[in-house]
């Protein structure tokens, strides 16, 4: 899926990020979704998932924190900009700080955990 779809298929903010890899020109970030905050979301359903999201043919990756250092850290915002190679922006906070983490990617993968 683009960018743009998956901006505008999950609703992000509140959910919480146990940790992100990368390499291979892959960024995968672990989240705890809110899935009680999504567009379509039944009462039967469960208030939490967990996905990983799979960013892909990324590049320029910058991390304002030490990778791995990630503890359930709540996502404050996700946004991205651009046409083609988008470039994608966490805003994650912890206890005491604000993280953030830019890339860009031309599409991304979601899998249920």
């Amino acid at each position: 899926m683009k960018i743009n779809e998956l901006i505008n298929k999950y609703y992000f903010h509140d959910s919480l990020v146990t940790n992100i890899s990368s390499g291979n020109n892959e960024v995968k970030i672990n989240i705890e979704l809110c899935n009680w905050k999504q567009k379509g979301y039944l009462k039967n359903e469960p208030e939490m998932k967990e996905i990983e999201v799979i960013f892909k043919d990324v590049s320029c990756c910058k991390f304002d924190f030490i990778e791995g250092n990630i503890d359930y850290d709540t996502i404050l915002e996700v946004s991205y900009s651009g046409e083609n190679n988008e470039k994608i922006k966490f805003v994650l906070e912890d206890e005491h700080n604000i993280k953030i983490l830019e890339f860009y990617s031309k599409n991304v993968d979601i899998n249920e955990l």
